[in-house]
């Protein structure tokens, strides 16, 4: 879950409200992404623009007052939006992308599910098991509510793979810092590169200037942002 900075009301033309909400998509889509290069919020993964969701954070059906609201859109890919649909929940309760600094929050299996990053405080280590029930994000090939059409799992894990073979190039002098990149912005999943390269500064700052709306100071500061 790539920590994003979210334009805020009055800041590159975004306006309080947005009626029908999908009147929103464009101004999301370029705060968090290029033409060619869209991510859900949660998952990371790289979407293409029409398939692109304006994500309610809090479920519009229990929060009537929130369905035009700017602050409460985030994008998501369908998997991660129908996970979360109308499930109510409350802010305090859960990491979220634009808020707090979730690059340590969340680590991988082999498999490619996403758990609980030891790394993290105590303190926070229920919201992010919250955060990952709530996006179903723990769900892997044999776990049994997970929908056929969800191939997260799958797809993280395949990038986690070449993500772990990019580094050992990189170490080597075989794939440069645009190589790593480029490999990055085609296949998505922007916490995965992160951890993989936590050790390689270069990439890291290359990691925050090549995702558009990146958290600057990800890699600086504590998950609560202070």
């Amino acid at each position: 879950m790539r920590p994003v900075l979210k334009w805020k009301i009055g800041e590159n033309g975004v306006t309080k409200t947005y009626e029908p909400y999908q009147n929103a998509k464009p101004i999301l889509k370029n705060n968090f992404g290029g033409e060619g290069f869209y991510y859900c919020n949660y998952c990371d993964r790289k979407v293409a623009g029409v398939d692109l969701n304006v994500e309610h954070i809090l479920p519009k059906e229990q929060n009537p007052h929130l369905e035009f609201s700017w602050d409460n859109f985030l994008m998501a890919c369908t998997n991660c939006n129908n996970a979360k649909y109308t499930t109510d929940f409350l802010l305090d309760d859960v990491v979220l992308p634009h808020i707090q600094n979730t690059v340590d929050c969340f680590s991988f299996q082999d498999d490619g599910t996403m758990t609980l990053n030891g790394i993290a405080p105590n303190t926070h280590h229920h919201r992010i098991l919250r955060t990952i029930e709530l996006l179903g994000l723990h769900m892997g090939k044999d776990h049994e509510e997970r929908k056929p059409q969800d191939d997260r799992y799958k797809e993280r894990g395949e990038v986690l793979r070449i993500a772990r073979r990019k580094l050992s190039q990189f170490k080597s002098g075989k794939q440069g810092v645009q190589d790593i990149i480029d490999c990055a912005t085609t296949s998505g999943y922007w916490l995965v590169w992160a951890q993989v390269f936590h050790q390689q500064a270069d990439v890291k700052d290359a990691l925050i200037a090549n995702f558009k709306g990146t958290y600057t100071h990800c890699f600086t500061t504590n998950i609560d942002r202070v």
